[in-house]
C-alpha cells in the first residue's frame, strides 16, 4: 500500500516510538538524552508532531526532517498546514517549501517487522488492514457510519483500541498517538496520546526482533 511505509529492512538495534510532540521539542530532545538515543536506533512518531500556537514546532520539523533515522506519520495536525492556506505563523517563506515537501511525503502509516503498525489515531475493527479507509488512520472522524467504534460516538460500544486486531493469522499490535486514555497499553496496542495541556511524552522501546518485550517510558 503506497500509504504505508515498511521499515522492517532497517539494520537498527531498537524502535523507539513516541507519541504525538505538539511542538515539544526540549521534551523530546530530554527523553532522547534520557534513553541514549544514537545512530543504532530508529525514532518514529506518532504524528501530529506541531501545534499552531507553538513556534518550537519548527525545531520539531526540522529535527525530523534532517535526522537520517527519524521516522513519522502524518497526523492531523499534518494535514491541516498542508496548503499555504493554512501555514501557522512560525513558518516563514524560507521554510515553506521544505517543510510543505516533508509533509507532503509523510506515510499514513509505518510498519515495524510483522507485528507492529505505527498510526496517528486509529483503525476500524472488523476490517481487514488492506480494507481500512486510509483516512481512518489520521481522523476517527472518517470512521464509516456505521461501523464506528469511536466511543464519543456511541458509548454504548467499545472504543477500536479495546479490540485485538489480526493479520494473516497473526495478532498485530498498533501503536498510536491521538487519545491519551490514561492507559498505555491497550488490547489493540499503546495509546502514546498525552491528556490536553499535557507536557509529557510518552516512549515505546523495542528491541528489534523482540515485540513481547516492550519498554513503555513517560517524561
Amino acid at each position: 500500500m503506497d500509504f504505508t511505509l515498511d521499515l522492517s529492512v532497517l539494520s537498527t538495534k531498537r524502535y523507539l516510538i513516541v507519541g504525538e510532540l505538539r511542538g515539544e521539542y526540549d521534551s523530546l530532545i530530554d527523553v532522547l538524552y534520557n534513553q541514549g538515543f544514537n545512530k543504532d536506533d530508529t525514532l518514529i512518531t506518532t504524528g501530529n508532531n506541531i501545534d499552531f500556537d507553538s513556534p518550537k514546532s519548527l525545531d520539531c520539523l526540522y529535527f525530523l526532517i534532517n535526522c537520517y533515522n527519524v521516522y513519522s506519520v502524518k497526523g492531523k495536525k499534518e494535514f491541516d498546514i498542508c496548503t499555504e492556506e493554512n501555514l501557522p505563523q512560525w513558518i516563514d517563506d524560507k521554510d515553506k517549501s521544505n517543510i510543505l515537501e516533508y509533509i507532503a511525503e509523510l506515510p499514513l502509516v509505518i510498519k515495524i517487522d510483522d507485528y507492529m503498525y505505527v498510526v496517528n489515531s486509529g483503525v476500524e475493527p472488523g476490517k481487514k488492514f488492506e480494507e481500512q479507509n486510509p483516512e481512518v488512520f489520521y481522523s476517527i472522524d472518517k470512521y464509516d457510519s456505521n461501523s464506528r467504534f469511536y466511543q464519543f460516538e456511541n458509548p454504548e460500544k467499545k472504543s477500536w483500541y479495546e479490540y485485538e486486531f489480526f493479520s494473516e493469522g497473526k495478532l498485530t499490535k498498533y501503536c498510536f498517538g491521538g487519545f491519551g486514555s490514561g492507559t498505555i497499553s491497550q488490547p489493540a496496542g499503546y495509546d502514546l496520546g498525552r491528556s490536553v495541556n499535557s507536557k509529557s511524552l510518552k516512549m515505546l522501546i523495542i528491541n528489534k526482533g523482540d515485540s513481547n518485550s516492550p519498554i513503555l517510558i513517560e517524561q
